[in-house]
């Protein structure tokens, strides 16, 4: 049960963490998965809003490496089957 808002880690990822207050809300029905994804993707918005050079250098990172590892896989033949 959420108590206070708080599980039994202050910087809980709610991922896997042992007592996480925001998975037993989600498992046992308190907290409906559809409004935690809203929660996330309001988050996410929020993060990119406040700091959208800092949101958008990321991307660009992770783009750079997915294109990178594609030239690797190019360059050693491809996926193989």
């Amino acid at each position: 049960m959420i108590k206070d808002g708080f599980g039994r880690f202050s910087d809980c990822q709610h991922k896997s963490e042992p007592d996480c207050a925001i998975i037993e809300a989600i498992a046992n029905g308190e907290l409906s998965k559809e409004r935690w994804s809203s929660y996330l993707q309001i988050k996410r918005e929020v993060k990119f809003a406040d700091d959208k050079a800092g949101f958008l250098l990321d991307k660009s990172k992770r783009n750079k490496s997915i294109a990178q590892l594609s030239r690797q896989n190019k360059k050693n033949g491809g996926f193989k089957k």
